[in-house]
């Protein structure tokens, strides 16, 4: 079974702008509970808190990864040149039927 470093989870999730005390609501653990993990005061922790803080971790961690770039030829518009080449000639000749 491999040992948990509780304080780097909880210094990481705090690198992502948490608080002690937004870590404790979001856990169901106190402030103080939070500080004294975070000091190393606890080399082990509750099987519930510790799963509550790596899926805190997870969630946080994830919301601050840039998201994929999908391959060419997408055909979501909010990917301006990296639309299909069919998508590309329609809009074409939707801009020439205005110009016209």
């Amino acid at each position: 079974m491999m040992d948990m470093n509780w304080q780097n989870i909880i210094s990481e999730i705090r690198a992502h702008g948490l608080s002690q005390v937004q870590i404790g609501l979001r856990i169901g653990r106190s402030q103080a509970w939070v500080a004294a993990a975070s000091q190393g005061k606890y080399s082990d922790v509750r099987w519930v808190d510790g799963q509550a803080l790596i899926a805190l971790h997870s969630e946080v961690t994830a919301i601050a990864s840039p998201p994929a770039i999908p391959e060419c030829g997408s055909s979501d518009p909010r990917h301006g040149e990296r639309r299909a080449p069919e998508h590309r000639q329609q809009l074409d000749r939707r801009n020439e039927n205005k110009a016209a």
